[in-house]
């Protein structure tokens, strides 16, 4: 139960963009229970508020780590592919691209993220 009201929080405070908040109780939680059925987004949203707070490295660590257990998780590879384009990784950026499109084909943001790594273009 704690860690479903830790979890909830978390989204909250990062809707708010509070990233350092949102991250601690996206830590506290996965202390509670890391083997959760949630544990995959608390990883995913956690590496989202790492990224936003400019820790590129957790937040690579955190969307490896979603994936990890959950291989099909096409936001993760997206999160990760924006993380290594922050690293000025394009090629590691343009394969994770690629495979959350692949997962999700249908998903505009993921066919324009490789367009845009694929053609040098810039984020609006």
């Amino acid at each position: 139960m704690r860690f479903l009201i830790l979890e909830m929080r978390g989204d909250a405070y990062s809707g708010k963009s509070t990233w350092v908040n949102a991250i601690q109780d996206y830590s506290v939680a996965l202390t509670l229970q890391w083997e959760h059925e949630n544990a995959k987004y608390v990883y995913l949203n956690r590496g989202w508020a790492f990224l936003n707070n400019g820790d590129v490295e957790p937040a690579i660590k955190d969307f490896t780590k979603a994936i990890s257990i959950d291989s099909k998780l096409a936001e993760a590879y997206y999160g990760r592919g924006t993380a290594w384009l922050s690293k000025r990784d394009p090629q590691r950026a343009l394969e994770d691209a690629k495979e959350a499109l692949k997962l999700k084909p249908d998903v505009v943001k993921y066919d324009d993220f490789v367009y845009e790594i694929s053609s040098g273009t810039k984020r609006k």
